[in-house]
């Protein structure tokens, strides 16, 4: 059995080929949203600088709006649900992991639609950027 030796040029020729293509950056960008469960604050440093970098692009730019409309909507219901804590806190743990199963559940069908080349908001985003 042969290995098959992947060159450093051919891998960084294979990155710049898929930073190209705006269906699978858009679809990166929104996956990228996972990476806040490695290190909190990437889940959004990461897409912003994502969108940054290409937002002259306007497929990439609806994305990075849908981004981030979603992620200040999900700061906003957990505060919420924070909120809601003090006051009844066996009634908040099961928002708090709804909130994260749709957070999850969201992300994943935004990328998707992405992949597909559909630029659909995710359901429950408030929409403070147009």
């Amino acid at each position: 059995m042969q290995e098959e030796n992947i060159q450093p040029s051919s891998a960084i020729s294979e990155l710049q080929r898929l930073s190209e293509d705006l269906p699978t950056y858009a679809m990166l960008m929104h996956l990228s949203q996972f990476a806040a469960i490695i290190i909190p604050f990437i889940g959004w440093l990461a897409p912003f600088v994502m969108w940054l970098l290409k937002r002259d692009h306007e497929f990439v730019n609806q994305h990075g709006k849908l981004i981030f409309n979603w992620l200040i909507s999900v700061m906003i219901y957990g505060f919420t649900v924070f909120a809601l804590f003090w006051f009844m806190p066996f009634l908040s743990i099961p928002f708090l992991a709804l909130l994260f199963i749709s957070s999850a559940v969201f992300t994943v069908l935004a990328a998707i639609n992405a992949k597909n080349g559909c630029c659909k908001g995710y359901p429950l985003a408030i929409r403070f950027l147009r």
